[in-house]
Formats: structure tokens, C-alpha cells, sequence
């Protein structure tokens, strides 16, 4: 896809590749994946952008758990202004020990639902 084919006003550089394009939902997704995985503090100019989720990783399940949930709302909720959450879920794999959190939201712009999941290692 070239650059002039793009239609849509919610669009960036993907991170697939040379002139990967993320559009619409690709493009939010890869908002809230630069939100998450962004460290409190590593933005000079905006020292609130991000999450603290960095800091939870190899803790104990139960422990980090509700934090982990209400940092995605919090840190999503504040960075993210085109969709609505409607809910965090997480599911924990005991075999892998990967938790494994999914955010659903609404579209706002579009009324369309929307999904991110996101996978931690624990312990």
C-alpha cells in the first residue's frame, strides 16, 4: 500500500516492515501496544505517558494480577481517546506461565468493537 492509497485520518508506520502502514484498528492497537510497553518517565516531555506494567513482570500471579488489569485501564483510558473500555479479562497459563490480559473497548468514531491482547511472563 502506498502512502497516497491512505484514506483514513487514524493511520501510522507499522512496525512490520519497510512501508507496512497500520490503519484504523491496526493503527490504535499499535497505539496501545506503544503505551503499554513505554516506561513512566522515558518520554522527556510527557513523563506520565506510558505504563507500569514493567515493574510487575516475574511477580506473583496473585499479586499482580489486579494491578496489571487496572494499570491497562488507567494507563489506556488516559492515552488512548478513540475507543471506550468496556473490560479487561486476563487468563493465567500455569504450563508457560504466561498471563495473558484482553482489553475490549468500543470505537467511538465507529461504534465497532475492539480487542488487544497482551501476554507477561510471571511467576
Amino acid at each position: 500500500m502506498e502512502l497516497t492509497d491512505v484514506k483514513s485520518q487514524n493511520w501510522q508506520l507499522g512496525i512490520k516492515g519497510f512501508g507496512d502502514i497500520a490503519i484504523d484498528a491496526d493503527d490504535i492497537a499499535l497505539c496501545i501496544h506503544n503505551i503499554l510497553f513505554t516506561r513512566k518517565g522515558d518520554v522527556p516531555l510527557m513523563p506520565r505517558f506510558g505504563s507500569s506494567i514493567f515493574e510487575m513482570i516475574d511477580r506473583p500471579v496473585t499479586e499482580v494480577r489486579p494491578k496489571i488489569v487496572s494499570e491497562i485501564i488507567d494507563a489506556v483510558g488516559a492515552w488512548e481517546p478513540r475507543i471506550a473500555i468496556t473490560g479487561v479479562s486476563s487468563f493465567f497459563n500455569s504450563i508457560s506461565s504466561q498471563l495473558t490480559f484482553t482489553l475490549s473497548a468500543t470505537v467511538i468514531s465507529s461504534s465497532l468493537p475492539f480487542q488487544y491482547s497482551l501476554s507477561l511472563a510471571v511467576s
